[in-house]
This record gives C-alpha cells, sequence and structure tokens, in this order.
C-alpha cells in the first residue's frame, strides 16, 4: 500500500531521501560528510602516521562575498546578463574554497546547500544560461570529486554532479543531465573512497527512475556490464563487510531497474549470497529481492538447502529482535511519558492517493469536494507506526524472496521465487505453511484496529511466534546452509 506524490512532491521527497541515505551510509562507511567528525588528518596523527595532506581552493577576501553573492545571483535569475567568467570566479573564490577547507569541514554544508540553490536558480533561468552554469559547475565538481581534496567535499561534489538537471518543467520533475552518467559510473567504480562510490551509486539510481525505459540497449548494457564490475570485485582489506555489503547492495538494486542480458550472472550472485551463512544481512535482504523477480533457474544441487535455510534463519533473529526492540521501546515509553502516545494522522500515507486537480473533469472536480475518507490509521500512534513499518518491511522482502509476490493472495503456480527450488514433499508443503503463517503476519500488521502498543503486542505477538514456529520446524527437517556441502562464496563477505 503506496501513497501517490505529486511530481514536485517527489522531488522534494527525492532530494531529501538522496541526502538522508548519504549520511546513514557516510556513517556506515566511517566517513563524516557533516563536518563533526574527527578529520582524516586527525586520525592518521593519533595512529602515528604523517598527516594526508588534501588540497585547498584559496578563500577570496571574505568582505567581497555579498557583493559578489548579489552579483552572481542577479546573473542566475537573469536580472543582469549571464558572464560565465564572473560566475567561475565567484565559485573558485568563495563556495569551492568553503567546500575544500579541512580546517573548518562543516562550512562544506553551507556551501553545498548554496550550490544547490544556484542549480534551482539556472533551472528556470534560460536554457542558454543553464547549459552555461551546468558546464562550469560539472568541470568544477569533477575536479573535485576525482582530485585530492578532502573526503566530505568529494562526496558533496559527487552528489551535486548527479543533482545537475537538463531541465525543469513546470509542475514535473528535472530530468537530470544525462552528460554526468559516465562520470558517476567512474566514481562508482573506482572514487577515491567509499563514500565517494555510495554517493555516485544513488545519483545513478536517480538516473535510470528517469533514462531507464528510453535508453537505447547498448546504454543499458555499458551500465550494467560496468556495475557487474563493481559486484563482483574483491573487498578492499579497509572496508568492513558491513560497508562492502551495502555498496554490493546498491549495485544489486540497480541491476534489477535496468534491463540487459546479465540476468544469469546476478541471478547467481544472488543465489550464492543466500548460500553462504556469512553474508552481511543487507545484502541477504538485497539478493532476496533477486531470487522473487527472476524466473526460476538452475542452480547447484548443494546449494538448494543453504538458500532456503539460511534466509529463513535470519527471519526468526529479525522477529526475535524486533520483539525485544518493541518490549523494551515500550517499556522506556511507559515508563516516562512524553507525549509520544499521542495519535498522529499521516495523511493516510498507506491508503489513500493524491487526485489530480480536476480542471475540466467535472467528475474530478466533485470528487475533490468530497469529504475526505476517514482515515483508518489516524487513531495509530507515532511509535506503533513506526514498528509496523519496520516489521512489514523486512516480511515484504521474505516473502518476494520466496514466492515472487508481495501482496494479496499467495499464489499458487509460482513462476519465480526460492520456495521452488524445495523437492515436491513435506518440505514443500511445510514451506507453504510458513508462506501462509507470513501473510497472515503481513495482514495482522497493516489491520486498522491496531491503534496502541497495547494492541500491537496483544494482535501481532501471537502471530509473530507462529510464524518462528512454523520456520523452525521447517529448519528442523531441512540441513541449515552451515551444515550444507560447502559452496563457493561470492565476493561480498
Amino acid at each position: 500500500m503506496s501513497r501517490t506524490h505529486l511530481p514536485q512532491e517527489r522531488h522534494i521527497l527525492f532530494q531529501f531521501s538522496q541526502w538522508r541515505t548519504l549520511v546513514v551510509v557516510a556513517s556506515i562507511l566511517g566517513l563524516s560528510i557533516l563536518g563533526k567528525a574527527p578529520s582524516a588528518m586527525s586520525q592518521e596523527a593519533a595512529k602515528g602516521k604523517p598527516p594526508v595532506k588534501y588540497d585547498e581552493y584559496k578563500l577570496d577576501d571574505a568582505r567581497l562575498f555579498k557583493e559578489k553573492k548579489a552579483n552572481k545571483d542577479a546573473m542566475l535569475k537573469g536580472a543582469v546578463t549571464f558572464n560565465r567568467q564572473d560566475v567561475t570566479k565567484f565559485y573558485e573564490g568563495f563556495m569551492l574554497p568553503l567546500l575544500t577547507q579541512t580546517s573548518e569541514p562543516e562550512k562544506g554544508n553551507f556551501a553545498r546547500a548554496e550550490i544547490l540553490a544556484d542549480i534551482a536558480l539556472a533551472e528556470k533561468a534560460s536554457e542558454a544560461v543553464l547549459a552555461d552554469f551546468n558546464a562550469m559547475l560539472m568541470a568544477e565538481m569533477k575536479k573535485i570529486a576525482e582530485g585530492n581534496f578532502q573526503p566530505s567535499a568529494s562526496i558533496i561534489a559527487t552528489q551535486i554532479l548527479g543533482r545537475l538537471n537538463k531541465s525543469r518543467p513546470k509542475n514535473l520533475a528535472p530530468e537530470p543531465l544525462l552528460a554526468t552518467v559516465t562520470t558517476l559510473v567512474s566514481l562508482a567504480e573506482s572514487g577515491k573512497n567509499d563514500g565517494i562510490r555510495a554517493a555516485a551509486l544513488c545519483q545513478v539510481e536517480r538516473h535510470i527512475d528517469y533514462y531507464g525505459p528510453t535508453w537505447p540497449d547498448a546504454n543499458r548494457q555499458f551500465l550494467a556490464d560496468k556495475l557487474l564490475v563493481i559486484l563482483k570485485a574483491p573487498r578492499p582489506a579497509a572496508r568492513s563487510a558491513r560497508a562492502d555489503a551495502w555498496l554490493r547492495g546498491r549495485t544489486l538494486e540497480l541491476l534489477l531497474k535496468i534491463k540487459h542480458s546479465k540476468e544469469a550472472e546476478v541471478y547467481q550472485y544472488a543465489i550464492d549470497a543466500l548460500a553462504n551463512p556469512k553474508t552481511e544481512p543487507v545484502l541477504t535482504e538485497k539478493a532476496l529481492l533477486v531470487a522473487g523477480q527472476f524466473p526460476q533457474a538452475p542452480i547447484a544441487p548443494n546449494l538448494v538447502n543453504p538458500i532456503v535455510s539460511n534466509p529463513l534463519q535470519y527471519l526468526v533473529t529479525r522477529l526475535n529482535s524486533w520483539k525485544k526492540e518493541v518490549g523494551e521501546s515500550f517499556q522506556a515509553s511507559s515508563s516516562s511519558d512524553s507525549g509520544n502516545d499521542a495519535p498522529v494522522d499521516d495523511g493516510g500515507a498507506d491508503m489513500v492517493e493524491d487526485v489530480g486537480d480536476g480542471e475540466g473533469n467535472p467528475k474530478k472536480a466533485a470528487k475533490k469536494k468530497a469529504e475526505p475518507k476517514p482515515n483508518p490509521y489516524a487513531k495509530q500512534k507515532s511509535d506503533v507506526i513506526n514498528k509496523r513499518r519496520a516489521l512489514h518491511e523486512i516480511l515484504e522482502i521474505m516473502r518476494y524472496g520466496y514466492t515472487g509476490s508481495r501482496f494479496g493472495t499467495l499464489p499458487t503456480d509460482n513462476k519465480s521465487g526460492l520456495a521452488l527450488h524445495l523437492p515436491e514433499g513435506e518440505a514443500r508443503e511445510v514451506m507453504t505453511e510458513v508462506m501462509t503463517a507470513l501473510k497472515e503476519l503481513q495482514d495482522t500488521i497493516n489491520s486498522p484496529s491496531i491503534t496502541d502498543r497495547t494492541s500491537l503486542g496483544n494482535e501481532v505477538n501471537p502471530k509473530v511466534d507462529a510464524l518462528i514456529n512454523a520456520i523452525e520446524f521447517l529448519l528442523n527437517n531441512i540441513p541449515k546452509g552451515a551444515e550444507a556441502p560447502p559452496a563457493e562464496a561470492p565476493a561480498a563477505p
């Protein structure tokens, strides 16, 4: 159940989600793009190593900033003739120094906000102004992303490269600048740090979402080949298993979004990851999405039991963890009531779709003026909503991986999914019972009668326990992944 956003709203949400994703990924990768973590120079010094020397742009006289900024703004707004040389001087004198200085990396966030605001202004200007501004900004951001600048600056520069737009039609999401794709793919493959690679993958996704259906086969195949190189590359010694899993999981997602001729390789990679009990959880979930999307494909007999049992064991761990988190969270909330129990109306995000403006259509106009339908989830508490959605997300992934179906009734004639690989007989029958228990839990989570912590526990926990019991019964009748004959491990762990 999803909400349909208006184009403008989708664009705003996309920008926010991209930045939020980068912040989360930076924390996973041990990098900072907010300027609050110790710089790489101080970290190296603490280890007794010579500090890393990064390049910086020299800052111009700060007293001239307001005047130069006003002139730059006037040019982007069309109040005066656009002069690329003057805009370039402003950027090289102020924006780029603020972005790249190592002594105060937190100022990079100010520069980032200013640059994104300039992009928005340029998009409203003439095509000639936008083209000139894009060319200038692409050249400067590419220097920083590929050069010897502090990691925070390089990550932000990569994000900005992917945010350049060819146009922004009224009331529509902007069209990404296709010329940046080659640079983004190169950064995703061989960027100087994992933060750059993560930012590049996020922005490649933006281009895939926009251009994917219209790209020629050769373009899609080029991108798929590059993404497969990234997916299968050995893990660098300095990269943690968790960070590695995130990057490979993101790459798998992108490979699922485009049509290409390497589906068999992607599927085999996912199967190998699922068969390996050491695969990190985030990669397990992405591999399940692959397993649920592709039609049944032959796999080695010694991988059947691991690919079925390992993700199920992971689900049991997640379910038990969810129950524990819910109990601890609600216990803490009830002992110090801070108002979190107040009902929230999330706008019917799970049930109600946006409607058009109804112009020229009396029926639509009448529908718009009608009383809105009551939101069945309006009485749910905010913490209940968050816990419900967290559990639903993992259940949806698991169900898709095993049956190829996310919602509705369970398919009776599966054409994809891991359940197909179980031989006919008791194991296949028990798997059906597991999937039935999973669906019943999904249905219970979505019940509007769950309005508070008590009803969440009373209605959901018994269904969670029933699913755990069904899974454990199945696991007791097929070998665990670790007990199966060893398979070739994927590159990820």
